[in-house]
């Protein structure tokens, strides 16, 4: 999920991640007034945060290759950082990116090793 402001994105890509908890959030948020919308993703993408990640108003980071129908028009404006295809294939690496944590591979030579 991604929620820049009052609007909530949920992913889609097929068994790790559905339209269903996108109907159940629209069903519980909405009342509040969320607009709340479905991001279709690549296959091989498992989770909206694997695509895109928010790190402040106006910034993003992510793949332009893994939202089927191109990233939400609200995002559109935001100046972006591009993140490979391949990375948005591997869960968590946009999140690890927004965070500055190292990713895989990367942790010993951080510390050091």
């Amino acid at each position: 999920m991604l929620v820049p402001g009052e609007h909530v994105f949920g992913g889609s890509s097929g068994p790790t991640s559905d339209a269903l908890g996108v109907r159940w959030f629209a069903k519980h948020l909405g009342p509040y007034g969320d607009t709340v919308a479905l991001v279709r993703l690549h296959e091989r993408v498992p989770h909206l945060d694997c695509a895109l990640g928010l790190i402040r108003d106006g910034l993003l980071v992510g793949c332009e290759e893994a939202p089927l129908d191109g990233v939400p028009d609200v995002l559109s404006e935001w100046d972006r950082a591009g993140v490979g295809f391949e990375a948005a294939t591997l869960r968590g690496a946009v999140g690890r990116l927004v965070a500055g944590v190292p990713g895989p591979g990367r942790r010993a030579a951080a510390r050091g090793g």
